[in-house]
This record gives C-alpha cells, sequence and structure tokens, in this order.
C-alpha cells in the first residue's frame, strides 16, 4: 500500500478495535508496524478488556501489548459523555444494527474524535458507512501493508508477519486485497491462512 493513500498520521488519530490488537500482536512486530503506520496507537479500554478476556481464556497473549503501552506507543482511552452517547446507540436495538461492546467503543470513538477507526469486521465498517460517513475506516491488512512497514521489516520478515497474523489470529482480509496477499505470501503459504478463499488461492496458481 502506498503512503499517499493510507491516512496521514500526522493529521489525525487512529483509534484500533480488539481484532486489531490481536493481529499486530500475532504478527510479531507490532511495535514496528505501529511506529512505520500510525506512530502511536490509540485503542479504547473496552477493546483493551476484550483482549485480556481472551487471554485469561487461552485465545491470545498480550505480551507485546503491555510493552507497547509501557513505552507509549499504545495508549488505551476512555469514552466521555459524548463518545457514550454514540457508544449506547451502537449497541442497544436491533442485532442487524448493533455491535460489540470492543468495536461499538471503537466506533464511538472515531466519530466524536475525529479519528480513522481500525476495525476489520465487515458489519461494523457497513454500520459506520451507512450512519457515519464523515469517518474514516482502515483495516490490519492496510496497516501491515502498508511500504513503511516492507521498508522496515524487509521482505523476509514481512511475508513472515503477514503469515502469522493471518494463521495465529485468521486476520480477516478485505476482498480487495486478497489477491494482493495471496501473491505476495505465494500459495503454498496461502493454503496455511484458513481466512483466505481457497478460490482466490486456486486462481492465483493458474
Amino acid at each position: 500500500m502506498s503512503c499517499s493513500s493510507f491516512p496521514d498520521p500526522y493529521r489525525t488519530a487512529f483509534v484500533a478495535d480488539t481484532s486489531v490488537l490481536i493481529n499486530l500482536e500475532a504478527s510479531g512486530h507490532a511495535g514496528t508496524i505501529i511506529q512505520a503506520t500510525t506512530g502511536v496507537l490509540l485503542t479504547t479500554k473496552n477493546a483493551f478488556d476484550e483482549v485480556l478476556a481472551g487471554e485469561l481464556q487461552g485465545y491470545s497473549t498480550a505480551v507485546e501489548l503491555r510493552d507497547l503501552c509501557n513505552s507509549g506507543a499504545l495508549e488505551i482511552v476512555e469514552l466521555g459523555g459524548a463518545e457514550e452517547a454514540v457508544y449506547r446507540s451502537l449497541v442497544e436495538g436491533p442485532a442487524a444494527q448493533t455491535l460489540g461492546d470492543g468495536e461499538a467503543a471503537t466506533l464511538a470513538y472515531a466519530v466524536e474524535n475525529d479519528a480513522v477507526a481500525l476495525i476489520d469486521e465487515r458489519k461494523a465498517q457497513r454500520i459506520c458507512r451507512e450512519r457515519f460517513g464523515g469517518t474514516q475506516v482502515t483495516t490490519t491488512t492496510d496497516l501491515i501493508l502498508h511500504s513503511n512497514v516492507v521498508a522496515e521489516l524487509g521482505d523476509e520478515q514481512h511475508v513472515a508477519a503477514v503469515h502469522a497474523a493471518l494463521t495465529k489470529a485468521r486476520m480477516h482480509v478485505p476482498r480487495h486485497r486478497v489477491a494482493e496477499v495471496v501473491k505476495l505470501l505465494g500459495v503454498e503459504r496461502s493454503v496455511d491462512c484458513p481466512s483466505l478463499p481457497q478460490n482466490a488461492i486456486g486462481q492465483s496458481a493458474l
């Protein structure tokens, strides 16, 4: 991903949802990815608490994320009054129009603070487009494929980081970037990734 197509980190903040934190941790290079793309990454207390809850259940670890909090690269923010109103509107109502705790908090913070929402889930992206058209959304894939990340990690480590996020955390890849990811990994590595569509891998092999 070129730098020019990525939101300017010097002009806006980025707030990450639970799945993004888990994907970054799984990559093994969360600190480098954050430094190369956003400089400082925000996350809500709601989202970070979900990561910690998953850790207690054996689904993930948060060792690197804790280190990043201590260094200031990852900053935990809490919802205020304005954000709380948006948050409530996203967790209360019909299931088709509501989100989980971490997703709702992430969107609420982004909407009220003119931040970029880092969210991988398609439902959350759809609701953001429909209800908060002025709020930008980007994904873990956009972060990890950023040209600055490639430059910092080098080709070999970059491929390993993408592969790890896909295999360990089942990172969701937006449809329009699947072919790019398969090309980067190659067919042999791609078949290890349960979140990549098998038909896309097959087409790449032709």
